[in-house]
């Protein structure tokens, strides 16, 4: 909601009824965000509709406001754990709007990774106007040696000094790991206005150490003080003149960090009119804190009035019935040096007593209440004869203002009356002027003359000074502007003049000091005045400051240099800690956002770290490093066979040999070749068989084992037989060439089967002895098995 006022409407009727128009809103009424139409209705006595209408439009520039903006929120893993949830209150907003909408600035994550990571909240009214939360969840690992830092500190200079003293909460680190914590500043230190840098660094017991800063700002809100405020100040104005020159002791004003500006609208020997000025004077700070100085200066009319004409005598004439005829032209005359005045008599001039003379003072007296005299001799002579018209009643000059926002008035007076001593004169306008009328700005001379029966005449004489005494209106007086710069350099400063208007239709409107929009303005503080000036003299003023600074881009005080590191063991990523990188700017406090944060594992490689400053101008600088985490492990092949030892019946057999082949471990991906396979067949003798295991970094290891193929007297045999239906891809019924030609074949498939049976250690070797063809159309195979050692 909000007051809204406007000056009173006027309705005006050919009729010169008097109408009070009525409206659904009255000035000083409140009205909600948005536009609102004013209605206003004016009916005259015929029930004629006069209709004024316009918008009351209420901008919402307030933004919303966070009732519970979560602190950071640090949480402590357990058993090699690298992530976890977080949880906390959602923060709720308000809005003088009464609607709020509230909603994360991006996605987090479903759970979060060892280190810090800053949760930012919106809220945005319907207005669009955007107030944010922001805190870091930071997670710790039990045996990681990191340190969390509390938020940056902003507060509010102590009286009359340039510094605040600051506390801040202690920093969040593992105390069961770290054997030192120092700090560039103490805790309830005296801090200067502006931006200051608090690093903590710890010491772990391994020898690391890890360390992390915050802001400290301190803002001057403290006003300037003016010393020797001047009192109210009289002084009379200069002879004849209707001004006076003023002096009074320019008082001066001091501040805790320093007056940047000192104005004021008038200084002292400054020629001001009769009456009360206001003379104030405005300081500024550093940070833009004002202060007023304020006090009347006073200029007294004490001159006099002076009578330009002052007859000696004069002489009154006398009509018919005795009555006195005043003359309206050769009367005394007086003039001041301020205004108009009123001139009064001892005596009512028309009841002077005919045929004798009086000395009659004439007192003239301006608003000063100075005063002159004039002693004039007045003779009444009496009438012989037909008189003319005489005006009983003739009005004084009138002097009104225009109305409201018009260029005119509206004046009304008692019509003149006059009496003739034979018969009742006619009495005529002869401007065509009647009451009721408006009058236009200036002064209008209105004329009554009275005729009687025979053509004597009179007149009635009087001014209409229609008075200017509203200043104009300037519309669009442009907010102050705040431009920033970058390196110093000129900057194009544009805005969008003002309008004027009056109620007389006229007047000029001009800048100071030649500033316009589209100028090349350099770094400072620039005040700009329109001032509109009507005929009358009336002036209305519409000021603001252009205000252009210099702003540099964030730097960074620290950054982390690029580290070479190993893989943690038995991981394939290292655990890497680091120092948050520090920026500074020359305007506020930089927002800092990062790719990783300490305690972030990083894959083998490199990984580029890139945190980025943003200042208030959303410009911008980069600190980038290069974590490389490198596979120093070798991979690690587990169980290796042992020597294998297989039998034949001849050193010119081969033998089909088996065995379980390895597997490895290794922090990456690897590979695992072998010069020989299971299930190969090796001649007799000894073969080394060898097993690699690589990494993609290059790193090895080998396994190795011997199979030896021995030709041995089997100790003892054994003889069977099976009927088939299938030799290799031959099918029943079988002729007898076909199983012949398939024999070696199958001696070899029975060899294999045989070493890797449950007999595999003892056996030796097969023979086919003979096969035939059943007439069930099976094949009937008999052998001999050989073995080495022992029957069970």
């Amino acid at each position: 909601m909000a007051i809204a006022t406007w000056n009173t409407l006027v309705a005006i009727d050919n009729s010169g009824a008097v109408i009070t128009p009525t409206s659904n809103s009255r000035s000083g009424d409140s009205f909600a965000i948005g536009s609102t139409t004013v209605l206003y209705i004016a009916l005259d006595p015929n029930n004629n509709i006069g209709r004024c209408e316009f918008e009351v439009i209420v901008i919402d520039n307030e933004l919303p406001e966070f009732t519970n903006c979560p602190s950071d929120l640090e949480v402590m893993l357990m058993g090699g754990e690298n992530s976890t949830l977080a949880n906390w209150t959602e923060p709720i907003a308000k809005d003088n709007s009464g609607s709020v909408n509230v909603s994360l600035l991006s996605q987090l994550p479903s759970e979060f990774l060892i280190g810090r990571t800053l949760v930012i909240y919106t809220a945005t009214d319907p207005s669009a106007n955007t107030a944010s939360c922001s805190f870091n969840v930071i997670v710790f690992s039990s045996d990681m040696l990191m340190i969390a830092c509390p938020a940056d500190v902003i507060l509010f200079t102590d009286p009359s000094v340039n510094s605040s003293t600051a506390s801040w909460p202690a920093p969040v680190f593992n105390s069961s790991i770290v054997v030192a914590v120092n700090s560039s500043h103490a805790n309830n230190s005296r801090f200067e206005v502006g931006h200051a840098v608090v690093t903590y660094t710890i010491a772990g017991k391994d020898g690391r150490n890890a360390s992390c800063d915050f802001f400290v700002t301190v803002i001057d809100n403290e006003s300037p003080v003016f010393s020797r405020c001047s009192s109210n100040f009289v002084s009379s104005a200069s002879p004849s003149m209707a001004t006076g020159t003023a002096f009074w002791v320019a008082p001066t004003a001091s501040d805790n960090v320093g007056v940047t500006k000192l104005t004021s609208n008038y200084e002292p020997m400054a020629v001001l009119p009769i009456g009360i000025t206001v003379v104030t004077y405005i300081a500024i700070d550093a940070a833009g804190n004002r202060a007023n100085c304020s006090f009347n200066a006073t200029i007294l009319d004490n001159e006099d009035p002076v009578f330009t004409f002052c007859p000696v005598t004069l002489e009154f004439m006398a009509d018919a019935f005795g009555n006195v005829i005043v003359p309206t032209s050769g009367m005394p005359i007086a003039t001041d040096n301020d205004g108009p005045l009123s001139v009064s008599t001892n005596y009512n001039l028309a009841m002077l007593d005919v045929g004798s003379t009086t000395l009659v003072a004439f007192t003239a007296m301006d608003d000063a209440e100075n005063m002159a005299t004039c002693n004039v001799n007045i003779t009444v002579i009496a009438n012989s004869g037909d008189s003319p018209p005489v005006f009983i009643s003739c009005p004084s000059n009138i002097v009104v203002s225009t109305v409201m926002t018009q260029s005119y008035a509206l004046v009304t007076w008692a019509v003149p009356q006059a009496q003739d001593d034979r018969s009742t004169p006619i009495v005529i306008e002869q401007s065509g002027y009647m009451p009721g009328r408006q009058f236009a700005i200036g002064m209008w001379m209105v004329i009554y003359v009275a005729t009687d029966s025979i053509g004597q005449t009179a007149f009635c004489e009087f001014n209409i000074t229609v008075l200017d005494q509203e200043d104009p209106v300037i519309i669009g007086c442009p907010a102050n502007i705040n431009e920033v710069t970058m390196n110093n350099a000129p900057i194009v400063v544009s805005w969008t003049p003002p309008t004027a208007s009056d109620n007389s239709g006229e007047f000029t409107l001009q800048a100071n000091d030649n500033h316009a929009p589209g100028e090349m303005l350099n770094v400072g503080m620039y005040d700009v005045i329109y001032t509109a000036i009507d005929p009358s003299g009336n002036v209305a003023n519409c000021e603001f400051e252009v205000i252009i600074e210099n702003d540099a881009p964030p730097e960074f005080i620290s950054c982390p240099s690029s580290t070479v590191v190993p893989t943690d063991p038995g991981q394939p990523y290292a655990t890497v800690s680091f120092s948050y990188p520090n920026p500074t700017d020359d305007r506020s406090s930089p927002m800092l956002f990062g790719s990783h944060g300490p305690g972030t594992q990083f894959p083998i490689g490199d990984t580029t770290v890139t945190f980025t400053a943003y200042d208030s101008a959303s410009q911008s600088a980069q600190c980038v490093f290069v974590i490389t985490v490198e596979d120093r492990g070798d991979p690690v092949i587990i169980d290796c066979p042992s020597d294998q030892t297989v039998y034949v019946l001849s050193t010119s057999d081969v033998a089909a040999v088996f065995w379980t082949p390895p597997t490895a471990n290794d922090t990456n991906n690897f590979t695992l070749t072998s010069n020989r396979n299971p299930g190969d067949e090796f001649e007799t003798g000894s073969t080394q068989v060898t097993y690699t295991a690589t990494d993609v970094s290059g790193n090895t290891d080998t396994c190795s084992f011997s199979v030896v193929v021995q030709e041995t007297l089997p100790t003892y045999d054994t003889t069977g037989s099976v009927n088939l239906v299938r030799i290799g891809s031959i099918a029943s019924p079988f002729a007898a060439s076909d199983v012949q030609t398939r024999l070696p074949a199958l001696r070899d498939d029975m060899d294999r089967l045989f070493r890797t049976s449950s007999v595999s250690g003892d056996f030796v070797g097969i023979t086919v002895t003979g096969s035939s063809v059943e007439t069930s159309d099976k094949a009937l195979i008999e052998f001999v098995i050989y073995f080495a050692g022992s029957p069970v």
